[in-house]
C-alpha cells in the first residue's frame, strides 16, 4: 500500500490533527501490553505518539533506530483505542508511520536476500516447506537444538527464532498438517 493510497500522508495536516487528538492523559497505559511488560514511556501509546509527532515535525529522523525499535515493539492490538477518552485512532497513526518508515528505509543486501529467499523461493512452494520441516525434525532429533542453546553463539534475533521453533512431533509423517497446525 502506498502512502497516497492510504488517504493520508505522513506529516500532512490531517495526520498531524490525528496526532494532536492525544491529550497524554495516561489512560492507555494499563491497556497496553508492551508498556505493562517493559514499563518504559516510549513503549506506551502516548510515548509512541510523541515519537511519531517529533518525526512528523522533523525534529527526529524518520529512520532513527530508536523510533523504529519502539514502533516495532507495538503489537498493534489497539486495546489503547478502547481506553482512550479522546478517541485517538492509534492504529491508523501507527500504520501510516510504519509505512513511511518502510518506504524511506533501504534494507541491506543480507535483508533483501533473506526476504527474496523466504518470501519468493520457499513460502510459495510446498515441497520446500516440507523439506524445511524435515530438516527441523532432524535438527531436534539429533539434539542440535540443545547444543546450539548450550553453546549460545547465535545473534539475538536468530536466538529468538530458534527458541520459537515448536517441537516436531514424532508421530506425524505428514508435515503439511504439522505446518498448518503451528503456522495458522
Amino acid at each position: 500500500m502506498d502512502l497516497k493510497q492510504s488517504g493520508q500522508r505522513f506529516g500532512d495536516n490531517e495526520y498531524k490533527r490525528k496526532l494532536d487528538q492525544c491529550i497524554h492523559c495516561g489512560l492507555c497505559l494499563q491497556a497496553c501490553p508492551t508498556y505493562e511488560v517493559l514499563g518504559r514511556e516510549m513503549d506506551s501509546p502516548r510515548g509512541r505518539i510523541s515519537l511519531i509527532r517529533a518525526a512528523a515535525e522533523g525534529r527526529i529522523d524518520l529512520t532513527a533506530g530508536a523510533l523504529q525499535s519502539h514502533l516495532g515493539l507495538c503489537l498493534t492490538c489497539r486495546s489503547c483505542e478502547t481506553a482512550c477518552p479522546s478517541g485517538v485512532q492509534y492504529g491508523a497513526i501507527l500504520d501510516v508511520a510504519r509505512l513511511a518508515i518502510e518506504q524511506t528505509r533501504r534494507p541491506g543486501y543480507i535483508e533483501r536476500f533473506i526476504r527474496w529467499l523466504a518470501l519468493r523461493q520457499l513460502m510459495p512452494h510446498l515441497p520446500c516447506l516440507k523439506a524445511i520441516a524435515w530438516f527441523a525434525k532432524i535438527y531436534q532429533i539429533m539434539g542440535l537444538s540443545k547444543l546450539v542453546r548450550a553453546v549460545n553463539f547465535l545473534p539475538e534475533h536468530l536466538k529468538a527464532l530458534e527458541g520459537s521453533l515448536p517441537p516436531m512431533p514424532a508421530h506425524y509423517s505428514n508435515y503439511k498438517y504439522w505446518m498448518l497446525k503451528y503456522t495458522c
